[in-house]
């Protein structure tokens, strides 16, 4: 039994190392916040934030005037950089308030308790996602077909004293959302239910047209989970 709950305590501390959707996705805004799209010569080209990582990784493009010392005068206060070639520099910055969210094996009994049936999932929260990739310029993916499960049924032995609760398992899946416009990422985000989708990973790309505007291109990436059938 030690072993079975062991299991999916690590399994599920795992895929919630980023934290809740909603708890990531604020903590990566207030790292967005730090950033200008331009500094001294210098665009900014990407932002990508990895898995269980404290820090994101930004991408400056030379627009032809900046330098090194400019830039370092500009944004050096936001993390360091990384001056790897004339017309590229990478900055690491730091997520706001990170810490490894983890879960005793109380809390995940409860966690688990209230996580959903693949019945209430595709009614409830396939739903949302279909909603939001209604929108125009979004776009949802999730994996239904290719899962997996994490610890099973199991019954003590007969005569034995349960001294804790032996964890239920879940199954959990990939989800995604990509998108443009950094509104519509925060908007979206806001419509996941925290308790069933975790964030991952997430990539910005900045497009500066002929006329100077910006856009952001963006796709985020995690897991979901579900009761095991």
């Amino acid at each position: 039994m030690q072993r079975h709950n062991q299991q999916i305590v690590d399994a599920y501390n795992d895929i919630a190392a980023n934290h809740p959707v909603d708890n990531w996705i604020l903590r990566l805004a207030v790292t967005i916040d730090q950033l200008r799209l331009e500094a001294r010569g210098w665009g900014l080209e990407s932002l990508s934030c990895g898995a269980q990582l404290p820090y994101c990784t930004a991408t400056w493009r030379n627009q032809g005037v900046g330098t090194f010392d400019g830039l370092q005068r500009a944004m050096g206060r936001a993390g360091r950089l990384d001056f790897t070639n004339p017309l590229e520099v990478t900055q690491s910055i730091e997520l706001s308030n990170h810490q490894t969210m983890q879960f005793t094996h109380s809390d995940l009994a409860a966690a688990i308790a209230r996580i959903p049936n693949e019945h209430e999932f595709k009614l409830r929260h396939i739903s949302v996602l279909q909603a939001i990739s209604s929108i125009p310029g979004v776009s949802a993916g999730v994996e239904l077909d290719r899962r997996q499960s994490v610890g099973g049924t199991i019954q003590p032995p007969a005569g034995t004293i349960q001294r804790e609760p032996i964890l239920e398992g879940f199954t959990y899946g990939d989800w995604s959302l990509a998108g443009e416009g950094l509104r519509l990422l925060v908007g979206s985000m806001q419509k996941l239910d925290a308790s069933v989708f975790f964030g991952r990973s997430m990539k910005i790309e900045f497009r500066r047209d002929s006329a100077g505007i910006y856009t952001a291109r963006w796709e985020i990436r995690g897991n979901y989970i579900v009761k095991s059938s």
